[in-house]
């Protein structure tokens, strides 16, 4: 599967909360997320004088693939063999951490936890997809399997 396949499958699974994808089909999808958000900037700051991060074109573009990317992020942790509900770490995290930090006026550690929770979930999101059938489904199609060669 090409780069411009990817986004396409991003798209259309935008609902599909019970599969597993790939690594390649995620990165892809997130290089497209990455920069589509840096040309909507682009548009916002030379088309419409909007000089700030979050002018109208990056705001439409990150509300469209916000269902695709949370989709994508649990058909990711599906293929790792992990529910999508570890989704919510980062979120949950935040929010219980910003309330303890505002109830105690301590902000360093619940950064600290917070960027923990996050380093979790990307370590969890890079790594390999379990090699065969898990709770989620069949192994995705489009996989590479590379053999090393026999040393002669």
């Amino acid at each position: 599967m090409n780069f411009a396949q990817a986004v396409k499958a991003g798209f259309s699974n935008c609902l599909n909360f019970n599969a597993r994808t790939t690594r390649w089909d995620y990165v892809c999808w997130l290089l497209f997320w990455v920069l589509g958000g840096y040309a909507a900037s682009l548009i916002d700051s030379a088309v419409l004088h909007e000089a700030t991060r979050f002018g109208a074109v990056n705001i439409a573009f990150n509300v469209i693939v916000l269902l695709p990317t949370v989709a994508g992020t649990v058909r990711r942790l599906h293929d790792t063999g992990r529910s999508g509900w570890w989704l919510l770490i980062v979120p949950g995290v935040t929010g219980a951490m910003t309330a303890v930090a505002i109830y105690t006026g301590y902000f360093a550690m619940p950064l600290i936890v917070i960027f923990a929770g996050l380093g979790i979930l990307i370590y969890w999101l890079r790594g390999p997809g379990t090699p065969g059938p898990n709770r989620f489904g069949p192994r995705p199609t489009g996989f590479v399997t590379i053999t090393p060669r026999p040393a002669t």
